[in-house]
């Protein structure tokens, strides 16, 4: 299975519904500004075929899935900085 060019486990989706009924609710707030600095400077020189720099974006959602498979929240906040 792939969810936006990553590579996901196809038990990610069996271990989500089975500890979902088991566990009490959770939820996780991300600094979605963090995430995004820490892809941009964590992977260097990535870029798509025109150019543009991807590294942030790869970086950002590399750190969402894996805080899905670790935590399985049930809801998920994330914010960002405005200036």
């Amino acid at each position: 299975m792939v969810i936006s060019g990553l590579p996901v486990r196809l038990s990610f989706a069996k271990r989500l519904t089975r500890r979902r009924h088991l566990e009490k609710p959770t939820l996780v707030l991300v600094d979605g500004s963090g995430y995004i600095f820490r892809g941009y400077f964590a992977i260097r020189s990535m870029t798509a075929a025109d150019g543009t720099p991807v590294n942030a974006v790869f970086g950002y959602s590399s750190m969402i899935l894996s805080l899905l498979a670790d935590f399985d929240p049930q809801q998920i906040v994330v914010a960002f900085d405005t200036k």
